[in-house]
């Protein structure tokens, strides 16, 4: 099984929708967060309650940036080349080398680059198909979710969760 390196994005929404647990239920002893990403939430205020629910559950494993001649050429080139934050960056730069799977929602700074080199990718809205799939979530929880998140001031499409299509390879993530 791949690692699921988890973007901060993603990690609001189901903290927002008091969701966490379906991360931990879908993802423990595969979700991993990078240094920076975790850096980012740490040293931000507005994610303390965030923060705490992460320790609480202890399923994100915190991954230090490799310092690689490859990593640092690829973030580099990503930096400049994309312009995107320093998480998405270092989050997609690490899933190239390590082949691993992004959970982001932030489409526009990383399907292009994903698509290119078949970096495969979670959004928040895959990520509550799989649990439905799973039975994780029913129907109603999923979109009371997705509700919530908007209400809550988050970017997430306004669809009802059958409606939804979700590439079948997902559901095995």
């Amino acid at each position: 099984m791949k690692k699921i390196i988890i973007d901060t994005d993603v990690l609001i929404h189901f903290n927002k929708a008091g969701q966490l647990h379906v991360l931990v239920s879908l993802y423990l002893g595969r979700a991993y967060i990078i240094k920076e990403v975790y850096n980012e939430i740490k040293d931000n205020k507005r994610f303390t309650d965030l923060l705490e629910q992460c320790n609480k559950f202890k399923f994100l494993k915190i991954l230090d940036t490799p310092d690689t001649e490859e990593f640092n050429k690829e973030y580099l080139e990503i930096r400049q080349n994309i312009h995107i934050g320093v998480g998405e960056a270092v989050s997609m730069a690490y899933s190239k080398i390590h082949k691993s799977v992004i959970a982001s929602s932030n489409l526009k700074d990383i399907t292009e680059y994903c698509d290119y080199y078949n970096i495969k990718y979670l959004t928040t809205l895959d990520i509550l198909c799989v649990a439905v799939h799973r039975k994780v979530l029913s129907k109603k929880e999923a979109n009371d979710f997705i509700a919530i998140v908007r209400a809550k001031g988050s970017k997430l499409p306004d669809i009802k969760i059958e409606n939804y299509h979700i590439a079948p390879e997902k559901l095995e993530y």
